[in-house]
């Protein structure tokens, strides 16, 4: 049952709902939802309960959506079933599935910037030749050839909460003698790609090490830096941000040693999430419940979270929180000024207020699948 209170005039939201979540063998629906005042309008199944989901990746500003499933843990020793489940919302919703036949085991996939490409690197261990980088096209549905380069130019839009598995990001390389970043997607690293951005020297690693490239979107590139772990303590994740409309890069200390990121053009948001305070009791977990639509949260969380939400503008650098006192809490959208985000089974909107803080959060809709509820656009 729903319960709507204080609504906002909230038009063309859409919302999915899903569960990517390896640790275990039972398997959940995942469905694209409209949200219309007292009720959520089921507009598809996206998967179902003999499929596992992989992954969802959405891209508000090319307006497009793109699930990963394959074959429920049940039936994989039968095939695993990759496929593609496309999503466009422009003048209207439209889904188109794909079959990934022949293609060996889906790594990753990204979309490229002009939106008809998805960048995927397949491996078959049975081939001679293990790897695989193709380009899918989303017009006329067909695989072709491609470069390894290609993944240089990949959007990125950050990982989504609610402890569950996915996003939408790059794990990279640093080097010692610059400040490049690699995509380590071959072993010889001649052949790697890297982001063709140069992180200048104040910010670099100085080393050959691991690094979450979170976000690349037409406004902002960005990289978890340093992080510092205290014991007993919550610790700071330095962010490195270049601004791509004037071209220089500064950095942000945000509180947490995660790097919760996600990116909406000029918006960097997340939740601050601590590594090494997993034993703390986490707020809100009092609430958390099973369902039907998903696991509770208390068997996905492996971090701490104390429930705060943050949002940075990366131009005009400002930044400011939201205290929710519910670890499982995101921002799942933002579009303009609103803000659509998730307190565990309530959805609120806020807007921003002239770009410095928020205003008054509206409840939109308290649902025992709203948990689920980790993407969200607005359709015309």
């Amino acid at each position: 049952m729903s319960l709507l209170a204080k609504a906002q005039k909230t038009e063309n939201l859409y919302l999915i709902s899903g569960h990517p979540y390896s640790g275990t063998d039972e398997e959940f629906e995942t469905f694209l939802w409209k949200y219309n005042k007292e009720v959520l309008d089921t507009i598809k199944v996206l998967s179902n309960e003999e499929d596992f989901l992989v992954n969802v990746k959405i891209y508000p500003d090319q307006k497009m959506a793109v699930i990963y499933k394959i074959s429920s843990i049940r039936n994989r020793h039968i095939d695993r079933n990759n496929r593609f489940e496309i999503l466009t919302f422009g003048d209207s919703i439209r889904s188109m599935e794909t079959r990934l036949e022949n293609q060996g085991r889906l790594i990753t996939y990204n979309l490229l910037p002009n939106s008809d490409d998805i960048m995927c690197y397949f491996s078959n261990e049975n081939a001679q030749e293990p790897r695989d980088f193709s380009l899918f096209n989303v017009v006329d549905r067909v695989f072709r050839e491609s470069d390894i380069g290609n993944f240089k130019e990949s959007i990125l839009s950050g990982e989504y909460g609610g402890a569950t598995e996915g996003g939408d990001y790059i794990v990279s390389y640093s080097s010692k003698g610059n400040g490049f970043l690699e995509i380590p997607f071959h072993e010889d690293r001649s052949i790697r790609p890297k982001f063709p951005f140069e992180i200048p020297e104040q910010y670099q690693f100085k080393s050959y090490s691991r690094h979450l490239v979170a976000i690349n979107n037409s406004n902002v590139f960005m990289v978890a830096g340093k992080k510092n772990t205290a014991s007993g303590e919550l610790g700071s994740r330095q962010l490195i941000i270049y601004n791509k409309k004037e071209k220089n890069w500064h950095d942000l200390t945000i509180l947490g040693d995660l790097a919760k990121s996600r990116g909406f053009g000029e918006w960097i948001v997340g939740y601050i999430a601590n590594t090494s305070l997993e034993d703390e009791i986490l707020p809100g977990s009092e609430k958390w419940t099973e369902r039907k639509s998903g696991l509770s949260p208390m068997v996905r969380f492996r971090h701490y979270a104390p429930g705060i939400l943050y949002f940075y503008n990366a131009y005009t650098k400002t930044y400011f929180e939201l205290k929710t006192d519910q670890a499982d809490s995101e921002v799942i959208h933002i579009q303009g000024n609103t803000v659509i985000y998730r307190v565990y089974d309530k959805l609120y909107t806020v807007k921003i207020i002239e770009g410095k803080d928020l205003g008054d959060s509206k409840l939109l809709l308290k649902d025992n699948r709203v948990p689920d509820m980790h993407w969200a656009f607005f359709g015309k």
